[in-house]
């Protein structure tokens, strides 16, 4: 985060800025096209006009300003009345409850960014840049294209993998616009004689540049094809059929057009576009501006992210996943996902130990009655330590690394001896882990 802090003062002090008075912008320059995002330029607005005007009760999962990558979590949800159906089976929330004739229009008028949306930190002032999921944009994605993936009646780890999948989505097709947007910030500040103006012209009116085969906007196709391209590996053919089948028949120009920007010829054919738009000239190291900085930019702490809460009957809530106030490992995440899906009471039993942690500390949780905590001395003075999930067969794995605990593992406690093991003898890196915006290696 201190990167991207340091980026955003320099963009601000040297006036790189787009300009916040629309009227003035539209009377001075005739060319420019309306989009569903010119009311990000207003400082006072945290979401657009119609969200705001559809549901008047909207709120944010959180109001954490800081980097991390948001984990949603969802209740258990409900099953059918067994009288009325009996295959026994879980429900979506209905077209009723979702608003999904109004989500379709507004997705058929605005793609993608009717669902979520990336707001750019050249607007001033510096507020509330990032990314934003709506609920109702993921359930509406996780109902009516990623459930395609299985058969119904759908089971409730199914669900909750359609939920996911349809989260991944929009975060991939949202985090391409920073991508977007951190190339032209590169280009802007390695200018010749002094920082120039790239991104602010090119987000007023260079987003409409055709790419190849004349698909416009580039960017939106890009943005699309990119989070079809993360989502779609290793799932069934029925399900990026069916993902391609929705942004090519439900979403306007340039969103639909993915295929023509589909990795990985043409995906670079697309990058060369989008600079030569961005400088008014072609260079061969277009796509190495990209590239360059991959790591940086995918990495789940780059860009804020955050959840808008529309009044969604409440089994069908979307909170958030109180570990993102922890350092914790990427595998640490999947192992929670792994449980999940075989006993959601040992899940759930987990989240009320983070709870435990996050009001009394780990102290609390080494001197409370029956809590079984463990450590280990480990080389170059590093801890392992492991905590039992109450009521549950599960361990919890930790190392610490300059008195911080970083959440590792959560597995069986079959698995204890080989667990130990591997966390005692890896090479582990402290930039491997998650960290929150102020933990003390950030």
């Amino acid at each position: 985060m201190k990167h991207i802090n340091h980026l955003l003062k320099v963009v601000q002090e040297h006036d790189l800025m787009i300009p916040y008075n629309h009227q003035d912008l539209v009377e001075n320059n005739p060319v420019n096209k309306p989009r569903s995002t010119d009311w990000m330029r207003n400082p006072n607005k945290r979401i657009p006009d119609t969200f705001m005007n559809k549901f008047e009760n909207w709120s944010f999962a959180h109001e954490q300003q800081s980097g991390y990558r948001v984990e949603p979590r969802l209740p258990l949800l409900e099953t059918f009345d067994i009288e009325e159906d009996p295959e026994q089976g879980f429900l979506f929330p209905s077209d009723y409850d979702l608003e999904s004739e109004w989500l379709r229009d507004e997705v058929d008028e605005h793609g993608i960014e009717a669902l979520a949306w990336y707001r750019p930190f050249h607007i001033s002032p510096q507020k509330e840049w990032g990314i934003t999921i709506t609920d109702r944009g993921v359930w509406y994605l996780a109902k009516n294209v990623m459930s395609q993936k299985y058969d119904y009646p759908y089971t409730l780890e199914q669900i909750h993998d359609c939920f996911e999948l349809a989260y991944e989505f929009l975060y991939y097709h949202e985090l391409f616009h920073f991508k977007v947007e951190y190339a032209a910030t590169i280009l802007e500040l390695n200018s010749p004689h002094k920082p120039v103006k790239v991104y602010a012209p090119f987000w007023e009116d260079g987003f409409y540049h055709p790419g190849p085969n004349d698909c416009s906007p580039l960017e939106e196709a890009m943005a699309n094809e990119y989070a079809r391209y993360k989502v779609c590996k290793g799932q069934p053919k029925k399900l990026r059929d069916a993902i391609e089948r929705f942004m090519r028949t439900q979403q306007p120009s340039g969103y639909r057009d993915f295929g023509d920007v589909k990795h990985h010829k043409k995906w670079q054919q697309g990058l060369e576009s989008l600079v030569e738009t961005m400088i008014g000239r072609s260079t061969p190291f277009a796509t190495s501006i990209f590239d360059q900085y991959k790591t940086y930019i995918e990495d789940e702490e780059a860009v804020p992210c955050r959840i808008v809460t529309t009044g969604l009957p409440d089994r069908y809530s979307v909170r958030l996943m109180n570990l993102a106030k922890f350092c914790r490992t990427k595998k640490f995440e999947k192992s929670i996902r792994k449980v999940r899906e075989k006993d959601l009471q040992a899940y759930n039993d987990l989240l009320r130990s983070f709870k435990e942690i996050e009001q009394g500390g780990f102290d609390y949780l080494k001197n409370r009655d029956g809590r079984m905590w463990k450590e280990w001395n480990q080389k170059k003075n590093k801890r392992v330590a492991e905590y039992r999930v109450d009521g549950t067969n599960y361990r919890v794995y930790l190392t610490e690394n300059s008195d911080e605990w970083i959440f590792r593992l959560f597995s069986p406690k079959s698995q204890q001896t080989a667990t130990l093991k591997s966390l005692k003898n890896d090479k582990f890196s402290v930039y491997q882990a998650i960290h929150v915006f102020d933990c003390i290696h950030h």
